[in-house]
């Protein structure tokens, strides 16, 4: 589940015309597993081919698989996308 978000990471937010970075944190406690990712933006007429179907599915997958079990928060502004996932492990 977290594969999807970090691709999209390097494959959206990274340029070679311009200072980028990503920032990625995985830390599990207490049967909690959270993932928050940030990245910089690329401005989206430098992005070819972004539909924004990838996310969506992986949110239709979080939602069928794992319902309940988990928050899942995207934010986004001109210079950074951020994506949090917390996910319940004994349900799981």
């Amino acid at each position: 589940m977290l594969i999807p978000f970090i691709e999209n990471a390097f494959q959206y937010g990274i340029r070679t015309d311009a200072p980028c970075w990503i920032r990625l944190k995985i830390s599990c406690n207490d049967s909690r597993l959270e993932m928050k990712l940030a990245n910089s933006v690329v401005p989206k007429a430098s992005v070819l081919g972004s539909s924004g179907i990838g996310l969506k599915n992986v949110e239709k997958r979080l939602h069928l698989l794992y319902a309940h079990q988990h928050t899942l928060r995207v934010e986004s502004d001109e210079q950074t996308y951020q994506v949090q996932l917390c996910m319940n492990l004994d349900t799981i």
